[in-house]
């Protein structure tokens, strides 16, 4: 999953620089084509790390504080901080900044791999629970 994180960061990275660079509203609309895939791998590995690592018992809290902090609060900080930039840096620097904060992000998923890969503990998200198939646990 941790590998996952590292990918859809670096698409985020790719997306932020694309749009950085845009000279016209058609690219625009092939760059935004990267936003399902963007979207998507972090809702979708969010969501199944949040039943991999939630006891059962708290699996449906677990879901919606998730949700909660993905689409709530860090919507509001996004609207608010990406508002600012793009008012006060233009719509350029602020692509750019997102690019690298993306980066830092694949930087930083990367070097937790490596940390749990040399310490020895497993990075499938199955075998790291136990085992067993999440269902089941």
């Amino acid at each position: 999953m941790i590998v996952c994180l590292v990918a859809v960061s670096l698409l985020y990275a790719l997306r932020w620089s694309l749009m950085s660079m845009a000279a016209s509203p058609y690219h625009i609309l092939f760059i935004q084509a990267l936003h399902c895939l963007t979207f998507a791998g972090y809702y979708y590995v969010g969501t199944q790390l949040t039943t991999l690592l939630v006891p059962k018992e708290y699996r449906a809290s677990g879901q919606a504080v998730y949700a909660l902090s993905w689409g709530g609060l860090s919507g509001v900080v996004a609207g608010i901080v990406g508002g600012w930039m793009f008012q006060e840096l233009g719509a350029q620097t602020m692509y750019r900044i997102s690019a690298l904060t993306a980066l830092l992000g694949a930087a930083g998923f990367a070097l937790m791999y490596r940390r749990l890969f040399k310490s020895g503990v497993s990075t499938h998200p199955i075998q790291s629970y136990g085992g067993q198939n999440h269902e089941e646990a």
